[in-house]
């Protein structure tokens, strides 16, 4: 069972920058993981703010082909709420790919105001352009990107933000992908100026992949088609035929939740067979270059015994909420994994699944800027 939805919440420029990394940052050294620092102009204010973005890249002097890939929305408004797209990474850049996940104004570390749109996809969209734009513009100054070899991406509101990208002149980009697209949003009609946005979207000159699945509970299939083929109608009249057309893959149902298909290990099996099929299309490449596996479990550490709630390290404001998240978590079935903050405040846990310690760790770094890592995997605490 996908533990991300615990708390009942989606875990939806200027030239010059700076690179470093913060210590208070879980950072992959395989994955070559750093934070950028790019400040950008906020288009409504005039205002100078600046995001955090993830990076990774192969060893090697490159050029890589990158991919920058974006997120969707935390509808609860969590300042501390990201996403590193560690697992997506991942295949990325075994593949050899720089990847870059930029993290919008307000979101996960980066200035500027949490400013959401209640019901207007497209405006929301639009604006957002700022910081996937910034990020372009940062990456070309990279040595070791091919500038000529771009894929832009995005998983719930980023495939949202994604398409609207493709309306834009970008040199080099070579295609887009859409993860599960959409801009859900309670207590209003949001599926018609939804459908409206993604069809004014196919004034594009580029091939896309949109993936949708059967089980999800945001963007059911019907409506992924629907928006898809109004899109591709206006892609047609805009491009005609075309070696790579516009591309909609049905995936069968992925665990309890399709929605996160993109986000947890044990969704590669499923997205990636349709993205390798298009990055073979547009000339750009899907063979393993550097085996890059996930984490394995450590031994027992004697910490605490499995069934010690009180010992587990919760901060002192969410020790009960805490608790009463591991002892959901004590009450699952293996493989489980619980995932803890070195300041006690985040957590994450994971079960039934192949890969329970990675996905653990990516829901609670998701809430934090703080490092996290595992507490307890399936009888033993590794604390």
């Amino acid at each position: 069972m996908i533990q991300a939805l615990l708390k009942n919440k989606w875990i939806f420029s200027l030239l010059f920058f700076a690179e470093t990394a913060l210590s208070a940052d879980l950072l992959d050294k395989v994955l070559r993981e750093t934070i950028v620092y790019q400040p950008v102009i906020e288009a409504s204010s005039g205002k100078i703010f600046t995001i955090r973005i993830n990076l990774y890249q192969p060893a090697g002097n490159g050029p890589f082909p990158l991919v920058i890939l974006n997120h969707g929305i935390d509808p609860d408004g969590n300042p501390n709420e990201r996403t590193r797209f560690h697992v997506a990474a991942r295949e990325f850049v075994k593949r050899g790919y720089v990847v870059m996940a930029p993290q919008r104004f307000g979101f996960g570390g980066s200035e500027g105001p949490f400013d959401t749109v209640p019901c207007q996809p497209e405006s929301y969209a639009s604006r957002s352009l700022q910081e996937l734009n910034a990020t372009l513009s940062h990456a070309r100054q990279l040595p070791y990107v091919d500038n000529e070899k771009i894929i832009i991406a995005g998983h719930s509101v980023g495939g949202l933000i994604t398409m609207k990208a493709g309306e834009q002149e970008m040199q080099g980009v070579k295609g887009l992908i859409n993860m599960a697209g959409g801009y859900n949003w309670p207590d209003c009609d949001w599926k018609t100026p939804l459908m409206a946005t993604m069809q004014q979207a196919g004034h594009s000159s580029l091939p896309s992949l949109w993936v949708y699945t059967e089980n999800d509970s945001l963007f059911s299939i019907e409506l992924g088609q629907a928006m898809f083929e109004s899109y591709r109608e206006n892609w047609l009249n805009t491009n005609g035929a075309h070696v790579v057309m516009p591309r909609f893959v049905a995936l069968k149902p992925f665990a309890n939740e399709g929605h996160a298909f993109f986000q947890w290990q044990d969704g590669v099996q499923f997205w990636w067979p349709p993205v390798a099929m298009f990055l073979t299309e547009l000339g750009l490449p899907t063979a393993i270059v550097t085996d890059i596996t996930a984490p394995s479990r450590n031994e027992a550490s004697g910490f605490a015994s499995i069934h010690d709630v009180e010992s587990v390290p919760f901060s002192e404001r969410n020790k009960e909420s805490g608790r009463e998240a591991y002892k959901q978590f004590l009450a699952a079935e293996s493989p489980r994994a619980f995932a803890l903050s070195e300041d006690g405040d985040s957590w994450g846990w994971f079960d039934k699944q192949n890969n329970v310690l990675e996905d653990a760790l990516e829901i609670c770094n998701n809430n934090t800027l703080k490092a996290c890592r595992i507490y307890a995997n399936d009888g033993d605490v590794v604390w």
